[in-house]
Protein backbone atom coordinates (compact mmCIF):
# COMPACT_ATOMS: atom_id res chain seq x y z
CA UNK A 1 0.00 0.00 0.00
CA UNK A 2 1.27 3.26 -0.81
CA UNK A 3 1.41 5.86 1.43
CA UNK A 4 -0.55 9.59 0.27
CA UNK A 5 0.06 12.56 1.53
CA UNK A 6 -3.06 15.42 2.26
CA UNK A 7 -1.93 18.81 3.01
CA UNK A 8 -4.06 21.53 4.59
CA UNK A 9 -3.01 24.81 3.70
CA UNK A 10 -2.08 27.52 6.36
CA UNK A 11 -0.98 31.48 5.08
CA UNK A 12 2.19 32.52 6.55
CA UNK A 13 2.56 35.87 8.00
CA UNK A 14 5.61 36.57 4.78
CA UNK A 15 2.35 35.63 2.49
CA UNK A 16 3.94 32.50 1.43
CA UNK A 17 1.48 29.11 1.56
CA UNK A 18 3.04 26.27 3.82
CA UNK A 19 1.76 23.32 4.60
CA UNK A 20 0.84 20.78 7.25
CA UNK A 21 1.63 17.12 6.10
CA UNK A 22 0.03 13.97 6.94
CA UNK A 23 1.73 10.91 6.02
CA UNK A 24 -0.93 7.58 7.08
CA UNK A 25 -1.87 4.01 5.61
CA UNK A 26 -5.07 4.79 6.39
CA UNK A 27 -4.86 8.53 3.90
CA UNK A 28 -3.09 6.03 1.36
CA UNK A 29 -6.04 3.22 1.44
CA UNK A 30 -9.05 6.06 1.01
CA UNK A 31 -7.18 7.72 -1.73
CA UNK A 32 -6.71 4.19 -3.61
CA UNK A 33 -10.36 3.28 -2.52
CA UNK A 34 -11.47 6.90 -4.78
CA UNK A 35 -8.77 5.89 -7.42
CA UNK A 36 -6.72 8.95 -6.59
CA UNK A 37 -3.07 8.70 -7.16
CA UNK A 38 -0.37 8.61 -4.72
CA UNK A 39 1.59 11.56 -6.68
CA UNK A 40 -1.37 13.73 -6.77
CA UNK A 41 -1.90 15.74 -3.13
CA UNK A 42 -4.93 16.57 -2.18
CA UNK A 43 -5.21 20.49 -1.01
CA UNK A 44 -7.89 22.22 0.92
CA UNK A 45 -7.58 24.56 -1.82
CA UNK A 46 -7.65 22.45 -4.94
CA UNK A 47 -10.43 22.65 -7.37
CA UNK A 48 -13.29 20.32 -6.91
CA UNK A 49 -12.57 18.53 -9.79
CA UNK A 50 -9.92 16.49 -7.81
CA UNK A 51 -12.30 14.17 -6.01
CA UNK A 52 -11.69 13.13 -2.52
CA UNK A 53 -13.69 10.34 -0.59
CA UNK A 54 -15.63 11.14 2.51
CA UNK A 55 -13.06 8.53 4.39
CA UNK A 56 -9.90 10.94 3.03
CA UNK A 57 -12.19 14.30 3.96
CA UNK A 58 -12.62 12.88 7.53
CA UNK A 59 -9.12 11.96 7.81
CA UNK A 60 -8.08 15.64 6.85
CA UNK A 61 -10.65 17.11 9.31
CA UNK A 62 -9.06 14.93 12.37
CA UNK A 63 -5.42 15.71 11.87
CA UNK A 64 -6.92 19.32 11.94
CA UNK A 65 -9.35 18.54 15.00
CA UNK A 66 -5.91 16.79 16.29
CA UNK A 67 -3.78 19.86 16.23
CA UNK A 68 -5.86 21.76 17.91
CA UNK A 69 -6.43 20.03 20.83
CA UNK A 70 -2.89 19.73 20.90
CA UNK A 71 -2.83 23.38 21.05
CA UNK A 72 -5.28 23.99 23.92
CA UNK A 73 -3.46 21.35 25.59
CA UNK A 74 0.32 22.95 25.18
CA UNK A 75 1.45 25.35 28.17
CA UNK A 76 4.66 25.22 26.97
CA UNK A 77 4.15 27.39 23.61
CA UNK A 78 6.28 31.03 23.49
CA UNK A 79 2.85 33.47 23.60
CA UNK A 80 3.64 35.04 20.23
CA UNK A 81 3.81 31.38 18.56
CA UNK A 82 1.14 30.46 20.32
CA UNK A 83 -1.23 33.46 18.94
CA UNK A 84 -0.04 32.72 15.51
CA UNK A 85 -0.17 29.20 15.68
CA UNK A 86 -3.61 29.85 16.65
CA UNK A 87 -4.44 31.91 13.78
CA UNK A 88 -2.70 29.70 11.30
CA UNK A 89 -5.09 27.19 12.26
CA UNK A 90 -8.51 29.04 12.71
CA UNK A 91 -7.92 29.86 8.61
CA UNK A 92 -7.11 26.81 7.93
CA UNK A 93 -10.22 25.09 9.58
CA UNK A 94 -12.07 27.54 7.97
CA UNK A 95 -10.85 26.68 4.25
CA UNK A 96 -11.42 23.21 4.99
CA UNK A 97 -15.19 24.14 6.22
CA UNK A 98 -16.09 26.46 3.44
CA UNK A 99 -15.01 23.64 0.90
CA UNK A 100 -16.61 20.86 3.11
CA UNK A 101 -19.63 23.05 2.98
CA UNK A 102 -19.91 22.89 -0.87
CA UNK A 103 -19.35 19.17 -0.94
CA UNK A 104 -22.32 18.86 1.69
CA UNK A 105 -24.52 21.00 -0.97
CA UNK A 106 -23.25 18.50 -4.09
CA UNK A 107 -24.50 15.80 -1.86
CA UNK A 108 -21.14 14.40 -1.42
CA UNK A 109 -21.02 12.50 1.69
CA UNK A 110 -18.83 14.36 3.76
CA UNK A 111 -21.05 15.02 6.66
CA UNK A 112 -18.63 13.58 9.28
CA UNK A 113 -15.83 15.67 8.33
CA UNK A 114 -17.60 18.61 8.22
CA UNK A 115 -18.99 18.26 11.92
CA UNK A 116 -15.08 17.67 13.17
CA UNK A 117 -14.83 20.78 11.53
CA UNK A 118 -16.80 22.51 13.39
CA UNK A 119 -15.97 21.07 16.23
CA UNK A 120 -12.32 22.04 15.66
CA UNK A 121 -13.57 26.03 15.14
CA UNK A 122 -15.88 26.01 18.18
CA UNK A 123 -12.79 24.75 20.81
CA UNK A 124 -10.44 26.24 18.98
CA UNK A 125 -12.28 29.93 19.19
CA UNK A 126 -13.78 29.35 23.14
CA UNK A 127 -9.78 28.76 23.96
CA UNK A 128 -9.23 32.89 22.98
CA UNK A 129 -12.76 34.78 23.15
CA UNK A 130 -12.76 35.32 26.93
CA UNK A 131 -11.36 38.18 28.42
CA UNK A 132 -9.27 36.07 30.30
CA UNK A 133 -7.22 35.54 27.23
CA UNK A 134 -5.43 38.76 27.77
CA UNK A 135 -2.58 38.43 29.23
CA UNK A 136 -1.27 41.57 28.38
CA UNK A 137 2.35 40.06 26.94
CA UNK A 138 1.08 41.07 23.37
CA UNK A 139 -1.73 43.17 23.29
CA UNK A 140 -1.93 43.64 19.55
CA UNK A 141 -1.87 40.43 19.17
CA UNK A 142 -4.52 39.05 21.39
CA UNK A 143 -7.34 41.39 20.75
CA UNK A 144 -6.92 40.60 16.88
CA UNK A 145 -7.34 36.86 18.25
CA UNK A 146 -9.94 37.37 20.58
CA UNK A 147 -11.77 39.44 17.70
CA UNK A 148 -11.28 36.49 15.17
CA UNK A 149 -12.52 33.88 17.74
CA UNK A 150 -15.49 36.16 18.85
CA UNK A 151 -16.51 36.38 15.28
CA UNK A 152 -15.31 32.86 14.23
CA UNK A 153 -17.15 31.09 17.84
CA UNK A 154 -20.56 33.04 16.40
CA UNK A 155 -20.07 32.24 12.48
CA UNK A 156 -19.46 28.24 13.51
CA UNK A 157 -22.42 28.28 15.59
CA UNK A 158 -24.83 30.12 12.80
CA UNK A 159 -23.44 27.48 10.14
CA UNK A 160 -24.54 24.49 12.18
CA UNK A 161 -27.69 25.54 12.53
CA UNK A 162 -27.74 24.53 8.69
CA UNK A 163 -26.06 21.67 9.24
CA UNK A 164 -28.66 20.52 11.70
CA UNK A 165 -30.53 21.05 8.71
CA UNK A 166 -29.10 18.99 6.82
CA UNK A 167 -28.51 16.23 8.83
CA UNK A 168 -32.53 15.96 9.71
CA UNK A 169 -33.01 15.71 6.17
CA UNK A 170 -30.42 13.26 5.86
CA UNK A 171 -31.28 10.90 9.17
CA UNK A 172 -34.95 11.18 7.88
CA UNK A 173 -33.73 9.63 4.31
CA UNK A 174 -31.66 7.08 6.27
CA UNK A 175 -30.84 7.20 9.91
CA UNK A 176 -28.24 4.46 9.78
CA UNK A 177 -25.83 6.40 7.86
CA UNK A 178 -25.89 8.84 10.97
CA UNK A 179 -22.36 9.11 12.55
CA UNK A 180 -22.51 10.20 16.42
CA UNK A 181 -19.31 12.34 15.59
CA UNK A 182 -22.10 14.57 14.13
CA UNK A 183 -22.53 15.45 17.96
CA UNK A 184 -20.08 17.26 19.44
CA UNK A 185 -20.63 20.10 17.14
CA UNK A 186 -24.42 20.15 17.65
CA UNK A 187 -23.51 20.52 21.38
CA UNK A 188 -21.52 22.88 21.32
CA UNK A 189 -23.40 24.97 18.69
CA UNK A 190 -26.70 24.55 20.98
CA UNK A 191 -24.25 25.88 23.85
CA UNK A 192 -22.90 28.66 21.93
CA UNK A 193 -26.82 29.52 20.97
CA UNK A 194 -28.24 29.22 24.23
CA UNK A 195 -25.29 31.78 25.91
CA UNK A 196 -26.22 34.33 23.03
CA UNK A 197 -29.80 33.76 24.02
CA UNK A 198 -29.46 35.10 27.31
CA UNK A 199 -26.94 37.43 27.19
CA UNK A 200 -28.73 39.16 24.15
CA UNK A 201 -32.68 37.83 24.46
CA UNK A 202 -32.79 37.40 20.73
CA UNK A 203 -35.46 35.18 19.26
CA UNK A 204 -33.03 33.49 16.57
CA UNK A 205 -30.88 32.62 18.96
CA UNK A 206 -33.57 30.48 20.51
CA UNK A 207 -34.66 29.37 17.72
CA UNK A 208 -31.54 27.82 16.31
CA UNK A 209 -30.87 26.55 19.80
CA UNK A 210 -34.19 24.33 19.38
CA UNK A 211 -33.37 23.29 15.36
CA UNK A 212 -30.08 21.73 16.87
CA UNK A 213 -32.30 20.33 19.75
CA UNK A 214 -34.30 18.56 17.18
CA UNK A 215 -31.40 17.47 15.74
CA UNK A 216 -30.16 15.77 18.40
CA UNK A 217 -33.05 14.29 19.31
CA UNK A 218 -33.07 12.43 15.84
CA UNK A 219 -29.59 11.66 15.90
CA UNK A 220 -30.71 9.85 19.45
CA UNK A 221 -32.78 7.52 17.48
CA UNK A 222 -29.72 5.84 16.18
CA UNK A 223 -26.72 6.55 19.07
CA UNK A 224 -27.60 7.35 22.31
CA UNK A 225 -25.71 9.78 23.00
CA UNK A 226 -28.37 12.85 22.18
CA UNK A 227 -31.45 12.25 24.46
CA UNK A 228 -31.12 15.05 27.42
Amino acid sequence: MHFARIYSPVTTPSGIRGYIHISTHCVGFADRMQEMTASEPLFVSSPTSIRAGSFARTCQAAHLLGRVIRHKNDQSLEPLFRLSEAAQLYRTIRALSLLLLAELNASRDVGTATALCYSSLMVLCKCYSCPETIRGQNPREEMEMQETALNGRKAAARDVVGFAQHLKLSMAFNIASASPLTSDCLYQAAANHAWLSRESGAAESAEATNEIRGALRMLDGRWRVAGK
